[in-house]
Parts: C-alpha cells; sequence; structure tokens
C-alpha cells in the first residue's frame, strides 16, 4: 500500500512536471507577457508626451504672461511719455500766451507810440 501511495505521488509530481515543460502552456504565458510589456511600454510613452505637453503649455503660459506684463509697461511707459509731453507744450503755450500779454501791456503803456 506505501508502494503503491508513492508511486501515485512520483506520477503526480511527473505530471505536474510535465504539464510545467508543456510548450503549449508557456507559449500563451510568454505571449501574455510581451502584451503586458508592451501595454506598460505604451502606458509609459503616454505618460511621457502627456507630461511634456504639460510642460510645454506651462512654458508656454509663462511666456505668455511675461510677454502681458512687458506689454503693459509699454503701454504705461508710453502714457506717461505723452503726458510728459502734453505737460510740456501746455506749459510752453501759457510762457507764450504771458510773453505776448506782457508785450501787449508794454506796448500800450509805453510813451514812444
Amino acid at each position: 500500500m506505501k508502494a503503491l501511495a508513492i508511486g501515485v505521488l512520483i506520477l503526480a509530481a511527473g505530471g505536474a512536471f510535465a504539464y510545467m515543460d508543456d510548450s503549449d502552456w508557456l507559449c500563451p504565458m510568454r505571449g501574455e507577457a510581451r502584451e503586458r510589456r508592451l501595454e506598460a511600454r505604451e502606458r509609459a510613452r503616454e505618460a511621457r508626451e502627456a507630461a511634456r505637453g504639460e510642460t510645454a503649455a506651462r512654458r508656454e503660459a509663462a511666456r505668455a504672461l511675461h510677454e502681458a506684463k512687458r506689454q503693459e509697461m509699454r503701454a504705461r511707459l508710453d502714457f506717461a511719455r505723452e503726458r510728459r509731453d502734453f505737460l510740456r507744450d501746455q506749459g510752453r503755450v501759457r510762457r507764450e500766451i504771458a510773453q505776448e500779454v506782457r508785450r501787449g501791456l508794454r506796448r500800450s503803456w509805453s510813451r514812444f507810440d
């Protein structure tokens, strides 16, 4: 009886090893492993591309913000220059008017008329 039980165990163990060596079992497992590996590579590639796209978008947004600030500063400087020129011209016109008024008063009060 012991010999029969040992024989059955040996046959069962041999059958298990034969099943594991079976190429019909290994090929599908290799194929599945290959598919999983390819899918993992594809997911990693997509993640890298997405990260690259996000980085590029952030960089472009920062560039646009910088350009907007630069244009705002340029507009402020232009406005300040125009205001300064306007005030300068206004002061010049006032001085010219004051000179004309003084000349007119001098002529009207002059003894040599």
